[in-house]
């Protein structure tokens, strides 16, 4: 019984500091950009940024769930979150948005 109570504890405790940590999280900037590649092995867009001169062309890679969801040249918005306790980018993360406009 003790050890249910303990595993359920550590199980709220987890579930309580992944929504603390989420809420944290601040827009840090959102850009319109284009898919310039496709890399299914890895599950990454690259991304080339719009509105930035050919001397300094901004270039991410941003993992997705899904490649195949995507076409190059695809037009998208990315909304990139802050979070001073963790500026990973991962899907389970949840540190950016991706959507098509």
């Amino acid at each position: 019984m003790q050890a249910i109570l303990a595993l359920l504890t550590e199980v709220f405790n987890a579930i309580t500091l992944n929504k603390w940590k989420k809420s944290q999280d601040q827009v840090q900037r959102v850009f319109a950009g284009s898919v310039v590649e496709l890399l299914k092995d890895e599950k990454k867009l690259m991304i080339m940024e719009h509105g930035v001169d050919e001397s300094s062309i901004s270039k991410y890679g941003i993992p997705v769930q899904n490649v195949s969801e995507y076409e190059l040249g695809q037009k998208l918005e990315v909304t990139v979150y802050s979070n001073e306790l963790d500026r990973t980018w991962s899907l389970e993360q949840g540190r950016f948005e991706v959507k098509a406009i």
